[in-house]
């Protein structure tokens, strides 16, 4: 089964920039959004993985955002791509140097929503568990 992976990266504005990117790097779609639109996009897309180079993005979101995230038909993973499974954390031009043989200063939202698409759809990264599971 083909993977779908949502990149995202925080603006300085609050926004962010993202992008919808198949399991062959073909990218869907690509903007900025706000967090209402953020939900929209992931329920239209339907991303198996919310890819992200830092955690914290999604936390101060708050719990308005994560409860209408983990309300969804279906919940994608949440990769953090700058944690390893080992559990180091490596900074995102290191990784993108690496695994994706790119030499770059300081990213933009833009480039950070995309590279961390690409690297979770290279299984970089760690899976981080925002929800449990219920029992009923």
């Amino acid at each position: 089964m083909s993977s779908r992976v949502l990149g995202i990266d925080i603006r300085p504005e609050g926004s962010f920039s993202y992008i919808v990117m198949n399991s062959d790097n073909t990218i869907i779609t690509d903007g900025v959004a706000n967090q209402d639109e953020l939900i929209r996009v992931i329920k239209k897309y339907r991303p198996s993985m919310v890819a992200v180079d830092n955690i914290r993005e999604i936390l101060e979101l708050g719990g308005r955002f994560l409860k209408r995230m983990s309300k969804l038909p279906s919940v994608p993973q949440i990769i953090q791509v700058t944690r390893l499974s080992d559990g180091s954390e490596v900074k995102m031009e290191d990784l993108v140097k690496k695994y994706l043989g790119i030499n770059t200063g300081l990213l933009t939202p833009e480039e950070t929503a995309k590279y961390v698409a690409e690297l979770a759809l290279r299984g970089i990264g760690s899976i981080v568990k925002l929800f449990e599971n219920e029992t009923k």
